[in-house]
């Protein structure tokens, strides 16, 4: 559609122009076309009137999600700008949620510069952006601001300031808005079923929740995910079950609660009950789907939903979902397919080079992750602790010590960071690897941080690896302490002892096991056939084809036999 410019003649009245400027802006399907409008705004002089302004700012925006457009309007305008275009920025940028979101703070503060008071409107967008960016200094200083302006009781600002302290964590503050407001909208108990699922107390949310006359999608899935953050996913699943109209955002919930819980294939069962209800899955399903796979190491089922991305069209790929689909495939071993990805990808940030950093480091390739690392600071990226985790598990996989103690040197030194115990504890490992088995507990005795139970763990493999008894009993016995109840730990130890034909003490070690009631976990593998996967444990005969399985390996074993006289599974 090609939209001819506005005609403005001398002779015509302004109030005529406007109607017809608003009568074209109407039409505006792109920017081409709004730029055409917009010049003729320009060229007559009317780019200085307010309402215009922000309805252009708006069009660009909410329309057509062009935030840069939207920020060079309202620039140009600055100088005459109401409390109503500066609104209609920061909400855009409040909108925005990315790390542009920080400019509506930005142009809040510039706001005040400029002596223009803020409405309510103008709060509640500014705390929203403080509650996007976690800015909680900056969020209580126009809670003060409110409280100076008396606009603290305003019901958009007090349900904004609720939800705003919610997310922070800020329970005594939100509670305290919550009791102290004379009517609780439908946000304000949403904000606070959050506030007390994310502090722990369940039963608090509940309440709220059951006394709720109206309910809308977000109560149900704030409820639900307070039972997932918790690890109760039975009741998250009762209460799933019992709503009537499930949207995106209720699968999601529970399918990131399956997820997290370590039950990858529950997780997956439910994204395919929600493709049959008509249910469309969004960029968040995606997200989580792919990062299940990874989990679960379903290559198949990765590369299947991978496709199933492609060929939605109304779908674009975020940098979440290309971080997800990054992470599943260097988790699955393919790391061709994840490096493919990695230079398909139109932007990278720090926890995309993390991902292929650690694919790469996990799998042998130091080389590749530290070339990642260079071009990494060559786009004037920031490396975080992640990063220079990867880093050290690149070192300690390749068998690095040299290279991996100058990078834990250097962390505090050149980045500023602090190490923290998974940093303490691939150093362990380093030195664990290499047999510098009194260094590496050296470094345990240095620590200023709680040694975890990876790092006692990571020194009793080393252990067990170079027969060390006198260290393996410390790191023992401080295993017993950090988590008791793990068997792996018992049998390490019982296993050095074995080595060292000390009997008496692996008698001791069974015997404790024995007495605590602990057993030696089954060991399991996996395999994908058929876009399943089928799991399978160490004596388990429960397998539908088990028969079949178990006389084929016979007969394999039976073949190693005849043709190399290799004795084989019998």
């Amino acid at each position: 559609m090609q939209l001819k410019p506005v005609p403005l003649q001398l002779n015509s009245r302004t109030g005529e122009i406007v109607g017809e400027i608003f009568e074209s802006l109407k039409k505006c399907a792109s920017m081409k076309l709004l730029k055409q409008v917009h010049a003729p705004i320009i060229t007559s002089g009317l780019h200085h009137e307010n309402y215009l302004s922000v309805k252009l700012l708006s069009l660009s925006t909410k329309v057509l999600a062009n935030i840069d457009y939207a920020r060079k309007i309202f620039d140009c305008s600055m100088g005459t700008a109401n409390v109503f275009l500066w609104t209609a920025m920061i909400t855009a940028y409040s909108r925005n949620q990315s790390q542009a979101t920080v400019e509506a703070i930005l142009i809040y503060k510039k706001m005040q510069r400029h002596m223009i008071e803020p409405n309510s409107y103008t709060l509640s967008s500014v705390l929203k952006a403080c509650s996007i960016l976690s800015a909680v200094q900056e969020g209580n200083q126009i809670h003060v601001h409110a409280l100076k302006l008396g606009l603290n009781t305003n019901i958009y600002v007090q349900t904004t300031l609720m939800d705003m302290y919610a997310k922070f964590g800020c329970i005594e503050a939100a509670v305290h808005l919550f009791e102290t407001s004379c009517e609780r909208n439908l946000v304000m108990c949403n904000a606070m079923i959050m506030c007390y699922g994310k502090a722990g107390n369940v039963e608090a949310a509940r309440e709220i929740f059951d006394k709720m006359t109206q309910r809308d999608s977000i109560s149900w899935t704030s409820m639900i995910s307070s039972y997932t953050n918790h690890g109760n996913m039975q009741a998250a699943q009762e209460l799933f079950d019992q709503m009537c109209l499930r949207d995106v955002s209720c699968w999601n919930a529970l399918i990131r609660g399956y997820a997290h819980s370590g039950d990858g294939e529950r997780a997956l069962l439910l994204f395919n009950e929600m493709k049959l209800e008509n249910v469309e899955p969004n960029q968040v399903t995606m997200a989580v789907i792919i990062s299940v796979c990874g989990c679960i190491g379903a290559l198949e089922k990765g590369k299947q939903i991978h496709e199933y991305i492609k060929d939605c069209s109304g779908m674009e790929m975020n940098i979440y979902m290309f971080n997800a689909l990054i992470d599943m495939y260097a988790k699955c071993g393919s790391l061709d397919d994840a490096y493919r990805v990695f230079c398909e990808m139109p932007y990278k940030d720090v926890v995309t080079y993390n991902a292929m950093i650690l694919g790469f480091a996990k799998h042998g390739h130091a080389e590749d992750s530290l070339k990642l690392f260079s071009e990494l600071l060559v786009g004037g990226l920031k490396p975080d602790a992640v990063t220079l985790l990867g880093i050290l598990t690149a070192c300690s996989h390749a068998g690095l010590l040299g290279m991996g103690n100058e990078w834990f040197s250097c962390m505090t030194r050149d980045y500023k960071i602090e190490p923290s115990v998974d940093h303490y504890a691939c150093m362990v490992d380093l030195l664990g690897r290499a047999g510098f088995i009194e260094e590496a507990y050296q470094l345990i005795k240095t620590m200023k941080l709680e040694p975890h139970a990876g790092v006692w763990g990571a020194l009793l493999r080393a252990c067990k690896t170079c027969c060390n008894i006198e260290i393996g009993e410390i790191a023992a016995r401080k295993l017993f302490i950090v988590e008791p109840e793990n068997p792996a730990n018992y049998v390490l130890l019982s296993n050095i002892y074995a080595r060292s034909n000390r009997w008496d003490d692996v008698a001791k070690v069974r015997h404790w096991m024995s007495k605590r009631g602990i057993a030696k976990a089954s060991g399991y593998s996996w395999i994908e056939v058929d876009k399943l996967v089928h799991k399978f444990l160490a004596g388990d005969t429960s397998h539908p084809q088990y028969r079949h399985i178990h006389a084929t390996l016979k007969n394999l074993s039976l073949q190693l036999i005849l043709d190399y006289g290799i004795i084989g599974i019998g």
